[in-house]
């Protein structure tokens, strides 16, 4: 949000043409919150929403009429989930309201129910890949793996390095401790193959024309556009279906884990029954008299 311009409209052009968001009233607005006894956590929570907002915003950064609906639809697109989805019109919402602008709210937020992220198949996902590589798309080919094979969040694509891919792991910053990310031996070596061919030594492995990594909205597009051509349903074709479909497959792999576990365990058992067990023992003695 650091381009806001600080010129305030008049009420009259605001009330004709939408309403302009920029610094100066977004600060009023997070004045007035933390006069209301809000903590740092929450003001930081409206601050990032509304800088969401103003990046969604086209180049004259005015709300309008129906401004809201479409940012939720494009948010959905995105794959965000609903809770994030409501948080940010709900932020919006009250930031309109400070500014007495409740013609431009947005009412009728979807329920946490209504969440239902369709699931990618093995071989839908298989089949993204082979597309990919038919059509020689490395990049889109490496993206579906990172996500369906580490299942990290697309605001941490940034920290996959080629550093990252050297060591085997990366750092997931959260509530300022590290968690560690295995990177899965087989797409190690093609991250460190990528890198090689992008002539790559150092920083991030993904990254735009320009240098920057790439956003939410370009990875989901580029997805979409695989889906497409792989004839898989377009709802899937974003990063948030792809960590879920890692979740599912770990959780399949923890639970046949368990049970070849218990199954050894039961053998292990059986063993030391035929040697110790009460019946067995009961067998090796005469019967009483």
């Amino acid at each position: 949000m650091a381009q806001m311009t600080q010129e305030r409209p008049t009420a009259e052009a605001g009330a004709e043409e939408g309403l302009e968001l920029t610094r100066e009233r977004v600060e009023a607005f997070l004045e007035n919150r933390r006069e209301k006894g809000c903590k740092s956590a929450t003001l930081n929570k409206y601050r990032h929403d509304l800088t969401q907002l103003w990046r969604f915003l086209p180049e004259e950064k005015r709300i309008g009429r129906g401004t809201l609906a479409e940012w939720r639809r494009q948010m959905g697109e995105e794959g965000f989930n609903v809770r994030t989805l409501n948080a940010r019109i709900s932020a919006a919402n009250s930031f309109l309201d400070f500014m007495g602008r409740r013609e431009l709210q947005l009412s009728g937020l979807p329920r946490l129910e209504e969440d239902r992220q369709p699931e990618l198949s093995r071989a839908e996902y298989i089949r993204l890949l082979q597309t990919a590589r038919a059509l020689e798309d490395e990049w889109s080919y490496l993206l579906v793996k990172v996500f369906a094979l580490m299942g990290i969040p697309v605001q941490e694509l940034a920290g996959l390095t080629v550093e990252a891919a050297q060591a085997g792991r990366m750092a997931l910053a959260r509530e300022g401790e590290d968690r560690w990310v295995r990177v899965p031996g087989i797409l190690q070596a093609e991250l460190l193959g990528y890198a090689r061919r992008q002539g790559r030594t150092s920083g991030p492995l993904f990254l735009t024309r320009n240098g920057r990594s790439p956003g939410r909205s370009r990875i989901s597009a580029s997805m979409r556009a695989l889906c497409r051509t792989a004839q898989v349903p377009l709802e899937k074709g974003n990063p948030r279906c792809l960590r879920r479909f890692y979740h599912s497959a770990m959780e399949q792999v923890e639970a046949d884990i368990r049970r070849l576990a218990e199954q050894a365990y039961d053998r292990m058992l059986e063993a030391e029954q035929l040697a110790i067990g009460w019946e067995a023992a009961d067998r090796s003695l005469p019967p009483r008299t």
